[in-house]
């Protein structure tokens, strides 16, 4: 992740944030990093969203020692 967490502050509380990630569960063993996507979400007949040539960012997430706060970020570089 590009933002170093010893230098983020909560917003909320001032603590410092420990830098980490969300992850998602699909079937079976199947685990990757949450992905935030561009646009409106678009599914095939099954329902299984399609992403075609959309815009997909990792998202970082901090998390707040002394509260618990998360923050999440996109940042521009996509994947």
């Amino acid at each position: 992740m590009a933002t170093k967490s010893t230098s983020l502050e909560c917003l909320r509380c001032g603590g410092r944030m420990s830098e980490g990630f969300l992850l998602d569960e699909g079937v079976g063993s199947s685990r990757r990093i949450t992905a935030w996507v561009g646009g409106e979400p678009q599914f095939n007949w099954l329902g299984i969203t399609k992403l075609g040539e959309k815009p997909q960012m990792r998202v970082e997430a901090h998390r707040c020692r002394k509260c618990g706060w998360l923050d999440l970020f996109a940042p521009t570089r996509q994947w």
